[in-house]
């Protein structure tokens, strides 16, 4: 039996082999950050926080606001996510984030502040009541100025947005949305914990577009229990059939020792690593026949859109919030388990709901951990933006802005076995990472983590 992988990325004809699959499959962070939140330090608290605020001069910023309540806790989700049917604990989480807004502004001044971009994410942002999620908005507009066209975004999950409510979103001011489908599969759902009608998911995003939302995006996974080559391959010809303008194609993190809820899931039933990787390559090679931008690492974007022309251009960024095309503005993060940039510092807030009410309620932005970026860190921060954002750097540059020779600066990085097996290639001018080294990107980034072997913490395989 033919154990290789065959596909296709930017017009290039591609063989992946068991044997590299093997050997590249291994525990990696998803460099969301650099460093990785693991390695943050509880010794960086709210007074950091607070000082960071206090001395920047920067009078725009990009807000997330952390909406961690779902109905149901699905076996499969890696999210910080809180089951509850309580309206009362939510109208207390609302009154808090509105708290935490004051707190944040008490420590920036009295600067009016423009928001570069909204976003809330969850858990499930669309649970909520409709009067609460009114509320909260209004007050967010009360405190920040958007101006026209601002990015304005909210995740969906489709089993907890009607139509009726899908229209209160759009009155709401939000023009951007991304719909959690994950997988059409009913079998792939059922071992998932979620099943959504089909019908209802093609109803959402025809009425969506007939809003004038922005942009329709679609939230997908591989790597699923019970995914196979057939049924992935049928997901991906209904995702295509919906048109969204992006979609973001997450690998599955099976991290059954820090999610608990993943504990039901039978790995028996999970694809092995060769499957996984050829449902990943199966979707580059159709998305890209369907007029989709592979973006990087887990997105893509029809070619038009401006996640796809940023690509093109070498404008992206990538965040805590995936791939973005606005210049490197502080982001805040409000709720429990947000994070926050701002400058060279990163927090993370309180992970337990009691403990972020704890907090709030004794006036103290409700910081848990966080990280000051060194030097050192910040040309490996570069280097791995450029990696997941460009697939190639550019050694002048890196010369011209950090001072120093990046053969040189990295001249303990041994990349002889990326070279060897196809992944990488460079010379004195550049690093660029090839078409197959696409498939093994945090492999790549790995090299440059300065963290990753002292550090000795458990994550999610790199396939």
């Amino acid at each position: 039996m033919n154990r290789t992988i065959q596909t296709t990325i930017d017009g290039d004809r591609l063989t992946v082999s068991e044997g590299l699959i093997e050997k590249y499959d291994r525990p990696l962070p998803r460099y969301t950050s650099y460093p990785p939140i693991p390695v943050w330090d509880t010794k960086i608290g709210a007074e950091n926080f607070a000082k960071a605020l206090a001395g920047s001069g920067s009078n725009t910023l990009s807000l997330y606001v952390h909406i961690p309540f779902c109905r149901t806790r699905c076996t499969f989700c890696a999210c910080h996510a809180i089951a509850t049917t309580k309206t009362e604990i939510i109208d207390r989480y609302i009154g808090a984030l509105i708290t935490e807004m004051d707190l944040i502004l008490k420590h920036l001044g009295s600067r009016a502040f423009r928001l570069d971009s909204l976003h809330w994410g969850g858990g499930t942002p669309v649970f909520p009541e409709e009067r609460q999620m009114e509320r909260l908005m209004k007050e967010i507009l009360h405190r920040f100025y958007i101006e026209t066209g601002t990015e304005v975004g909210i995740e969906a999950d489709p089993r907890q947005t009607t139509i009726e409510k899908l229209r209160f979103i759009r009155l709401l001011g939000f023009n951007r949305i991304s719909f959690g489908i994950q997988d059409t599969s009913c079998e792939v759902q059922k071992a998932c914990g979620r099943t959504q009608d089909a019908e209802h998911v093609r109803a959402l995003f025809a009425e969506a577009k007939q809003l004038g939302f922005t942009s329709v995006n679609a939230d997908l996974c591989y790597g699923l229990p019970m995914q196979n080559s057939e049924n992935f391959r049928r997901t991906i010809d209904d995702i295509v059939a919906l048109s969204p303008d992006r979609i973001a194609l997450f690998n599955f993190a099976f991290v059954p020792w820090a999610q608990p809820n993943q504990r039901r899931i039978d790995a028996k039933t999970l694809p092995d690593p060769r499957t996984k990787l050829s449902l990943f390559a199966y979707a580059i090679e159709k998305l890209g026949g369907a007029g989709y931008r592979f973006i990087g690492l887990d997105h893509f974007a029809k070619e038009g859109d401006e996640l796809a022309e940023a690509a093109r251009l070498g404008s992206i960024r990538r965040t805590f919030q995936g791939y973005i095309t606005r210049p490197s503005h502080e982001l805040v993060g409000l709720g429990v388990t947000s994070i926050s940039e701002w400058g060279d510092l990163y927090v993370q807030n309180e992970r337990k709901l009691a403990d972020y009410f704890r907090a709030i309620a004794g006036g103290r932005l409700p910081v848990c951990r966080g990280y000051v970026l060194k030097d050192d860190d910040r040309r490996r921060r570069y280097v791995m933006q450029k990696i997941f954002c460009e697939q190639r750097l550019d050694k002048k540059k890196f010369l011209k802005l950090w001072g120093v020779a990046f053969d040189d600066y990295f001249s303990n990085v041994r990349m002889g076995d990326l070279e060897r097996d196809g992944l990488v290639l460079q010379n004195k001018d550049e690093l660029k990472i090839t078409p197959l080294g696409r498939f093994f990107v945090r492999n790549v980034a790995a090299l440059f983590d300065g963290h990753l072997e002292k550090e000795g913490r458990k994550y999610s395989r790199s396939v």
